[in-house]
């Protein structure tokens, strides 16, 4: 092996990088010229490095960084003088190539232990020194051995086993490695970083400029949120629930992008006079994206809205201009705007998140819209479940939809991010007007659908009229729906009818006090299968808010009333179990009516405000972008 270092491989070093010149001058003047138009200058840099024996020579490479200086005069960190071409030339090693003139003047050869700055000279251990007894190469064992991230340590043991066992198929080894290295780029390493792998303490004689960082401005991690019927104050009055949650996510360094349609949910009708393919906003911090779709009044017509906002969520020019994501989530209720999110989440390689608000088609069947084992609702099943399998987290206000999963064999994590309330409501709006004690008001606020089993509260009301005959009591219903205009026909066919009055739905801002114009809040439920994964009903938690008793008709999993001792819970869609309560509710002493209010305020304050939500969302995305 004498032979090979001493003829063989200095006469292969210059054989090789004479042709190696000649072969690359293109891609070198190509280089040459970029360089010197980017530094307006000399497109090289020579540097001391420590050579055979650790004599001192000029290394030549393409010069990556500027000289760029800080206001006391200080070059700036090197990480901070790297330009963006200077960046890819290292990637790519190009900025090692004019040292084959090194090998031409006999300083360099093609293969050996790197050239290190003299800085490291006096911090070699003996063993390490080693390394300076033969020349040093443009590749080397340790560069083919893990690039970059390798200890120090490791980097001196691999150049000493170098020089140990030097031959021509070593060369030849190390240099293939080195070609197929360089189709495998990694992350430069430089400043900080190099403090990071010395484990050696070589680098404590390098000067203040390879360890001064200029401060990196951070950047605050953006979540989008793709939901159809997202709704928020600035056009509709009404603080949904993904505008609130994101108007607190602030507070925890996260910014968000809500991505909706044009039309207003349920009404179908469009927010914004004329045509546009998309609307743009800044709403109090909520970056708001509005992509056009069709109106609607039939079901025909809002399932071809659902088509047509999922494809303009993913027509590219639509979210161009918006701030990269680094978390996307897709939100039902349908499932469409939910895959709309996963393919955004694919296209930008972020975690997708997938938010179950409703469970299909579960809900559907239950409803009976769809038949349970029907071809359909086995579609719409392994379309939603495939969805929760490709998340990285499912979220869902339904506290249940865990066991859902597993049921379903879904090993995705869950998270229960319940539907809140904002306490500012209480302070919006009109002022409340005093209760009337001459009479005893229920109330109830929220829409007038199948779902909401309003018939059985009219009946139980009837029916605690018909129990207390001498008491004046009274039941406003506030809100709209596709069922209004009929139970205001079955209320007039009611022995009490004429104490039920139908008022027009009003905006969220002013839910809080015509809330506590009533003396109790009342709620049902069908008494439905799908429950048993658990409710979250936006009412119940602004009802909490008003301060007022609320009874509650339901046989769902969870019950935020009982948690609460906020009022009375009885079985779904039980007319005399209701009655009774309303009964009962209306016999307490204000004392004790006043005191479960308290509680329900409370409660839903320390549970359900959108700024204790806000906290559990932001911990759980932080935990998916830091994993």
């Amino acid at each position: 092996m004498k032979t090979y270092s001493a003829v063989v491989k200095p006469f292969a070093d210059v054989l090789i990088a004479l042709i190696a010149l000649i072969a690359l001058s293109p891609l070198l003047i190509l280089v040459t010229m970029a360089l010197a138009i980017q530094n307006k200058g000399n497109p090289f840099f020579a540097h001391p490095r420590a050579g055979k024996d650790a004599k001192l020579f000029r290394v030549i490479k393409f010069r990556t960084m500027t000289n760029a200086r800080d206001r006391e005069g200080r070059l700036l960190a090197d990480r901070d003088r790297l330009t963006a071409l200077g960046k890819t030339v290292r990637k790519l090693s190009i900025d090692e190539l004019p040292q084959l003139l090194n090998i031409l003047r006999g300083e360099m050869s093609l293969v050996g232990p790197r050239p290190l700055v003299p800085e490291y000279l006096p911090y070699y251990s003996a063993h390490h020194a080693r390394r300076h007894d033969v020349k040093p190469g443009v590749t080397g064992l340790a560069q083919v051995s893990g690039r970059n991230r390798v200890p120090f340590s490791r980097r001196f043991d691999l150049d000493v086993e170098y020089v140990d066992n030097v031959s021509a198929r070593l060369d030849l080894t190390i240099l293939w490695r080195t070609v197929l290295a360089v189709f495998r780029p990694s992350d430069i390493t430089m400043g900080n970083d190099l403090k990071a792998i010395d484990d050696v303490g070589v680098t404590r004689g390098l000067p203040d400029h390879y360890f001064h960082r200029t401060p990196e401005p951070t950047r605050a991690p953006r979540v989008w949120v793709v939901n159809h019927y997202a709704s928020a104050k600035s056009e509709s009055g009404n603080s949904g629930r993904h505008y609130s949650l994101a108007r607190c996510l602030l507070s925890s360094g996260w910014k968000t992008t809500v991505i909706a349609a044009t039309t207003q949910h349920p009404s179908g009708r469009q927010l914004f006079p004329g045509f546009a393919l998309t609307r743009r906003a800044d709403d109090n911090g909520v970056d708001r994206l509005w992509v056009w779709s069709n109106s609607y009044r039939s079901g025909v017509t809002r399932l071809v809205g659902m088509v047509v906002f999922t494809l303009g969520v993913l027509f590219r020019p639509n979210t161009r201009g918006l701030e990269r994501p680094d978390v996307v989530i897709g939100s039902t209720v349908h499932l469409l705007g939910a895959w709309a999110g996963a393919r955004l989440a694919k296209r930008y390689r972020v975690p997708f998140v997938y938010e179950v608000r409703d469970i299909w088609p579960e809900t559907l069947v239950d409803l009976g819209a769809l038949r349970e084992n029907g071809m359909l609702a086995r579609a719409i099943k392994s379309f939603s479940l495939s969805l929760a399998k490709r998340a990285s987290l499912v979220l869902s206000p339904l506290p249940g939809l865990g066991r859902y999963l597993s049921e379903n064999g879904v090993s995705t994590p869950f998270v229960w991010i319940a539907n809140g309330t904002d306490p500012s409501l209480a302070a919006e709006g009109l002022p409340a007007e005093p209760r009337d004690d001459s009479g005893f008001t229920f109330m109830y606020l929220g829409a007038h659908g199948r779902a909401n089993a309003l018939d059985t509260l009219l009946a139980a009301f009837d029916r605690a009229c018909e129990l207390m005959p001498s008491t004046d009591l009274r039941f406003r219903l506030v809100g709209a729906g596709p069922l209004r205009d009929s139970l205001i026909e079955a209320a007039q066919k009611l022995p009490y009818g004429e104490r039920i009055r139908f008022e027009e739905r009003i905006p969220r801002s002013e839910v809080i006090d015509r809330a506590r114009q009533s003396d109790c809040l009342v709620v049902n439920l069908r008494d439905r299968p799908i429950y048993k994964y658990g409710i979250s009903l936006n009412k119940l938690f602004d009802y909490m808010l008003a301060g007022r008793p609320i009874i509650i008709g339901s046989s769902a999993f969870n019950d935020p009333v009982k948690d609460a001792g906020a009022g009375i819970t009885v079985p779904a869609d039980d007319v005399e179990a209701l009655a009774e309560a309303m009964v009962h509710v209306v016999r307490l002493n204000n004392k004790d009516r006043d005191e479960m209010g308290s509680r329900a305020r409370e409660h839903v304050l320390t549970e359900y405000s959108y700024q204790v939500l806000a906290s559990k969302l932001s911990a759980s995305l932080d935990r998916l972008i830091t994993s």
